[in-house]
């Protein structure tokens, strides 16, 4: 696994460690019994091993705890392997993903319904899970499938899947808000299902991938795979996970150098990286403060000086120059947009 020692990606990794022993306490798991590696650790080896150890055994327990709340048994890590084994036969990446369809819908109700929609060059994978409530646990197991199948479409190919937006139909952002460091794509909750949209020509890409390097993949699949991307993850999408991860928890945006020391890359190779990926720096700053301005405005009663402030601009005027330039409208305007009855000081 790669070592990942600078701090941002520490921070990162505790986010998601707190997330994860919260839910495993909530659902009643002894913390005591969980195989981790402590994430204090001097080895940054051993923190990457230790999320992933972690991440693991809270999958599995909460799996479990989800399905006796559904009524039914959820599908075996055997079954999930099964379905790779079998994606992994076809030739293109879209052959796979009717392969992983037809399995699921073998499965049915155990496993989630899957889709695919095609639409001006976008193709959106989607997860339609059956269940009769939804609760914080299963928002990150469907987080955790999510993960499975970017991480997964990457692997077979070879090269990154990068998602331009993950959906996720559970309501509360709160719920997911330690997972915005490893998803690197903007995140919309309250969504009608569960899934995540990407460049359509991917779909007809060759599988690269060998059956004989499959059983590696699917033992660190997801888990390993978040705590060590660099295989599946673009440029692009680990300078937004930072840049989210740090949003998530009202920290300041790290600058270029800070992300690049992060990398283990000089400024100017992570520059030539992100344009190789058809952005920048800048672009994806901007776009992760578009994003959480949007969220503050539609979902908050929060003050423009507070989100302005949260998002660390200088002044409320400065902000609303900012959305106006974002978004073609004031973030009052957009607010009454979203919210209709917000009230007049609220805005």
């Amino acid at each position: 696994m790669e070592a990942l020692d600078s701090t941002p990606f520490a921070e990162l990794f505790l986010q998601l460690e707190a997330r994860l022993v919260h839910e495993l306490r909530r659902s009643g798991a002894s913390i005591s019994d969980t195989p981790i590696v402590p994430m204090h650790a001097h080895s940054s080896r051993s923190s990457g091993a230790g999320l992933a150890n972690l991440y693991r055994f809270a999958a599995d327990v909460l799996n479990e705890k989800v399905a006796r709340e559904n009524g039914h048994p959820p599908m075996t890590k055997h079954e999930v392997d099964l379905m790779c084994r079998c994606m992994a036969t076809r030739k293109t990446l879209g052959e796979a993903i009717t392969i992983a369809r037809e399995f699921c819908a073998m499965l049915h109700p155990r496993a989630a319904t899957l889709e695919l929609r095609l639409e001006s060059g976008a193709a959106t994978f989607l997860m339609h899970p059956v269940r009769r409530k939804t609760s914080s646990a299963a928002c990150l197991l469907d987080v955790t499938g999510l993960l499975c199948f970017i991480h997964f479409f990457g692997w077979l190919l070879g090269r990154p899947v990068s998602p331009v937006v993950v959906y996720l139909a559970h309501p509360e952002r709160e719920d997911v808000a330690a997972f915005l460091g490893v998803l690197g794509a903007p995140v919309v909750v309250g969504a009608d299902s569960s899934g995540f949209k990407f460049d359509a020509a991917l779909l007809k890409s060759k599988i690269i991938r060998q059956p004989v390097e499959l059983d590696d993949c699917l033992e660190r699949l997801p888990f390993d795979f978040v705590a060590s991307p660099a295989s599946t993850v673009s440029a692009a999408q680990r300078v937004r996970s930072l840049l989210d991860a740090a949003m998530a928890v009202d920290r300041p945006l790290l600058r270029v150098a800070e992300i690049a020391n992060a990398l283990n890359l000089t400024s100017i190779t992570l520059r030539r990286r992100l344009a190789s990926d058809g952005t920048s720096y800048n672009e994806l700053r901007e776009q992760s403060l578009k994003n959480a301005a949007q969220h503050y405005l539609a979902n908050t009663t929060w003050s423009i000086d507070k989100i302005a402030s949260r998002l660390g601009f200088s002044s409320a005027a400065a902000f609303r120059r900012a959305f106006v330039n974002w978004c073609g409208l004031s973030p009052s305007r957009y607010r009454r947009a979203m919210w209709p009855n917000v009230r007049p000081d609220e805005s």
